[in-house]
């Protein structure tokens, strides 16, 4: 859930504690229920990660890996997603997204983690 105060001109990320039926990892809900994931779900889904996505990178706030295991649903319809591990992540000063951490799994990481160089642009990554 993505909020924006008009007042102060914040943004706020608002990770709900989760649901009745327990949390299901996007990896799982797909592995497991894909013959009853439609398109449409499926496209809602991704819009629902490109939306987390877009709000931290335009909060400085980069994520470590986009596995699908790091995305949850927190509604008993599984149809609202929120970031599994909100502890996984790293929060750049404002201007400055250069990471110079190189701990990922080589899956599920883009090329810029594996250059020499000291640092890399954690948002393009």
């Amino acid at each position: 859930i993505i909020m924006h105060a008009q007042l102060c001109n914040t943004s706020f990320l608002l990770m709900p504690v989760g649901n009745e039926g327990g949390s299901v990892n996007l990896f799982d809900h797909i592995l497991y229920e894909t013959q009853q994931t439609k398109e449409e779900n499926i496209r809602k889904m991704y819009l629902e990660i490109v939306k987390i996505v877009k709000f931290c990178h335009e909060n400085y706030i980069i994520l470590r890996h986009m596995q699908l295991k790091r995305y949850e649903f927190y509604d008993d319809s599984r149809s609202l997603i929120r970031l599994a591990d909100p502890f996984n992540i790293c929060v750049c000063p404002v201007g400055n997204d250069l990471i110079g951490e190189r701990n990922a799994c080589p899956n599920y990481v883009a090329p810029e983690i594996f250059k020499k160089k000291e640092a890399y642009s954690g948002t393009k990554a």
